[in-house]
């Protein structure tokens, strides 16, 4: 891995960071006299504890450490106030769940999950829980973006085939979103981070034994 230190180091400084305003959609009953560029409502001002917690729990994901991924991850859930914040916390948390064998309550993260939900830009992680839904296949996920979106899908689908237990199918994509995926995509991070820990595991073994 070339940056996984600094990585987890900056995500843990955000997750201890005070708490600042930053900005969320208006809620739908708010009257809104302006609009940004493109006719979008201006946003409204948002303490930031979902988003704390949420990078908290991404740190020790990357990490291995899911117990301490899960309780992050179910108190950003709980203050996760908007559909965007919403889908995010919900894929990494059932990514969390299944990474533990809690298949039971990983399901459970899926029910509020329904394809009308008017999410403004993390549409990569409603169409990924909508795949663990089984409402969408994999292949219709994964396209030939070599953009954030790419390693968003490819490493929710790697990670799906991995805990479904395709491992080689679950390395071609972690490869090829490393491959192709810019860097500082979180989706980037978490493949390069899986691969490392694979090969780390297998270490001294005949190669054509790998997948």
């Amino acid at each position: 891995m070339r940056y996984p230190a600094i990585v987890l180091a900056s995500l843990a400084l955000t997750a201890q960071a005070p708490p600042v305003e930053r900005y969320a959609a208006p809620p739908p009953d708010a009257e809104v006299e302006a609009t940004s560029l493109g006719g979008r409502p201006l946003l409204r001002p948002q303490l930031d504890d979902d988003f704390r917690r949420y990078h908290l729990g991404l740190a020790h994901y990357l990490k291995e450490d899911f117990e301490q991924a899960l309780a992050a991850y179910r108190e950003c859930l709980a203050v996760s106030d908007n559909p965007d914040m919403l889908v995010a916390t919900s894929h990494w948390l059932y990514m969390t769940l299944r990474r533990l064998g809690r298949e039971a309550e990983a399901a459970k993260v899926l029910e509020p999950i329904y394809a009308g939900l008017e999410v403004i830009e993390n549409h990569d992680y409603l169409r990924l829980l909508l795949m663990y839904r089984g409402e969408k296949t994999p292949e219709e996920l994964l396209h030939g973006d070599d953009g954030v979106g790419a390693a968003t899908l490819g490493y929710g689908v790697g990670n799906w085939y991995f805990y479904n237990g395709d491992v080689e199918r679950a390395l071609e994509l972690l490869r090829g979103v490393v491959a192709r995926a810019p860097g500082g995509a979180f989706g980037f991070i978490a493949a390069e981070a899986e691969l490392a820990r694979f090969s780390s595991a297998f270490a001294g073994a005949d190669a054509r034994s790998l997948p």
